[in-house]
């Protein structure tokens, strides 16, 4: 075999090697950041359920001590 077919043959594994070893990383990297997306906003989304309970608990002591203070009059 030719020097210059070995030479081509070498580079063209080695482009493919590196397009190869490229397309992994970048796959990894995305499923990485992409898994962090998702757990921020499931933390986001249960401190506003949070919250929102939070609220609804203190909107229903407030109806109860009313109706309670009401009573008593």
């Amino acid at each position: 075999m030719k020097i210059a077919k070995k030479i081509t043959i070498y580079l063209s594994i080695l482009c493919a090697c590196s397009v190869i070893i490229s397309g992994v990383y970048i796959a990894w990297k995305s499923a990485e950041i992409s898994e962090d997306a998702i757990y921020d906003r499931a933390i986001e989304q249960l401190i506003s359920i949070r919250e929102i309970k939070k609220s609804e608990i203190k909107k229903s002591f407030q109806y109860h001590g009313n109706i309670t203070f009401n009573f008593s009059l």
